[in-house]
């Protein structure tokens, strides 16, 4: 069986660092072949490129020079952020021409087929031109990032025992580390078959819970007593009339709406990668690398 081999990355940084690192783990081992990272800036990437990985600048705006460099490619991981979502297409559009035979795009969150506003409604157009280019895609939807989920940014300053909970938190949210849904991409990436990847769509959760209950485990755990506040729903609309981009607000008021979860539990795929075994909620807040530690 043939698997696919050599991999470029485009964005190194944030869930992007994650992947790298796991695939120059199987680079070591003979399990991947060539590692190619796409960033716009390439500063403090030097680590990777010690590792193995090549580093080339990419310029958003202009990804048709990128032809030469996705020749022999075989898959292609987006792990951009919004900004640079639309550039997508055009760099599929260069990735099919070239030979690239699988396209996994920036989605790593919760569900946006059908979406039709918004970051949601985005992605999902990214989908459909994927389709319709006739670009093999894989598509992960992996809930919340755990480690950046629990910061002060969201209301959340553990260290301090306090937190400003947006909404009723009585809803539940899935849960993946970056660390495990790197491991978790690779690992189904470097071992399934071409087949069994081709417009694939894989929902992992580590955990899913509410956030009332995640904060009741946490106290329960540590022994500490929270100072918890709650922001009403009221409050979370108003603020994203005001301004539509609130990443907290909007986020927040998606998981009122009964949209926190990668799926039903029959449609998780976690087995897809039997020897998982991904991080708790609670042992990633414990941890000393935690935000909110």
């Amino acid at each position: 069986m043939s698997l696919f081999k050599n991999f470029v990355i485009v964005g190194a940084g944030g869930l992007g660092s994650f992947i790298v690192h796991e695939l120059l783990k199987r680079k070591v081992l003979g399990k991947v072949g060539e590692v190619t990272i796409l960033s716009r800036s390439v500063a403090g990437l030097e680590r990777f490129s010690a590792q193995g990985a090549k580093l080339i600048p990419l310029d958003y705006n202009d990804v048709k020079p990128l032809a030469t460099v996705l020749r022999g490619i075989d898959v292609v991981i987006s792990t951009v952020g919004k900004p640079a979502v639309p550039m997508q297409t055009a760099l599929a559009r260069v990735a099919k021409d070239s030979g690239v035979k699988l396209f996994v795009p920036s989605e790593f969150g919760m569900p946006t087929i059908g979406g039709t506003t918004g970051l949601w409604g985005l992605k999902n157009s990214q989908r459909v031109a994927l389709e319709q280019m006739g670009l093999p895609y894989a598509l992960f939807f992996t809930g919340a990032f755990t480690d950046t989920s629990f910061g002060p940014d969201l209301g959340f300053d553990l260290s301090k025992g306090q937190v400003n909970l947006a909404g009723s938190g009585s809803n539940l949210v899935s849960f993946t580390s970056r660390m495990d849904i790197a491991r978790y991409v690779v690992h189904v990436l470097t071992t399934l078959s071409p087949s069994k990847l081709e417009n694939a769509i894989f929902r992992i959760e580590a955990e899913r819970a509410t956030h009332v209950d995640i904060l009741q485990q946490y106290e329960a755990t540590t022994g500490k007593t929270l100072d918890i506040t709650h922001e009403t729903v009221d409050s979370l609309r108003n603020t994203v009339a005001k301004d539509p981009t609130n990443f907290r607000a909007a986020m927040f008021l998606g998981f009122e709406a009964g949209n926190g979860v990668v799926g039903t539990l029959d449609e998780l795929s976690n087995d897809a990668y039997s020897n998982w075994h991904p991080q708790t909620i609670l042992d990633v807040l414990l941890s000393p690398e935690s935000v909110s530690a």
